[in-house]
């Protein structure tokens, strides 16, 4: 049974991965705007966050694991940046909301670099029968 849902887990990040990948590609062939840049942005961040998923869930070790995870992490900050960022240009904000998503993205990439290169993300992985998470 454990190995038939790590491989129905392996499955749905796999193909999240290829339709958020799909999303980005048609949002660049149907339309060039910011918003569909940062349409764009958001699906690479998922599609990034997904494949890291899948690649941990393989990982032969805890150690190779806990590499994937701290991408996985990185990958939540630059989510979040984006997301903001297609927020800002769909609703056509402000100047004010503009320089807001910068800043954002200024510290995702702060965060970004703390969670690849520091402890400051996952210090650890926990080992269930499904499968590793890591630990905070």
């Amino acid at each position: 049974m454990a190995a038939e849902l790590f491989s129905l887990q392996l499955i749905s990040a796999t193909l999240s991965t290829a339709v958020a990948v799909s999303v980005a590609v048609l949002a660049v062939v149907r339309r060039s705007s910011r918003s569909g840049a940062a349409l764009v942005g958001v699906c690479l961040a998922v599609a990034i966050y997904q494949a890291a998923f899948a690649v941990m869930q393989r990982a032969p070790n805890t150690h190779n694991a806990l590499v994937w995870a701290r991408i996985i992490c990185t990958a939540a900050f630059v989510l979040a940046a984006a997301l903001y960022q297609f927020v800002v240009t769909t609703l056509d904000g402000t100047r004010r909301h503009r320089s807001a998503a910068l800043v954002s993205w200024g510290i995702a990439a702060q965060l970004a670099v703390l969670a690849l290169a520091t402890g400051y993300g996952p210090s650890g992985m926990r080992t269930f029968s499904w499968g590793v998470f890591p630990g905070f």
